[in-house]
């Protein structure tokens, strides 16, 4: 019985993956217990009220 021949697979390490915030512009940090990613403006905006809010930079 000959032995199976599984089809090469190519590393691609130029990928990049780039977080981006729901504003559309690049993601500096995560927020809440989600860890929801957020820009600079969002997580000001997000942690602008009486309950504490977890923050985390990418």
């Amino acid at each position: 019985m000959e032995a199976l021949k599984l089809p090469q697979v190519e590393e691609k390490t130029s990928l990049r993956l780039i977080n981006s915030c729901g504003c559309g512009k690049p993601a500096q940090y995560l927020v809440y217990e989600q860890q929801k990613e957020h820009c600079h403006s969002c997580m000001m905006e997000a942690i602008n009220c009486d309950v504490p809010v977890l923050v985390r930079m990418l």
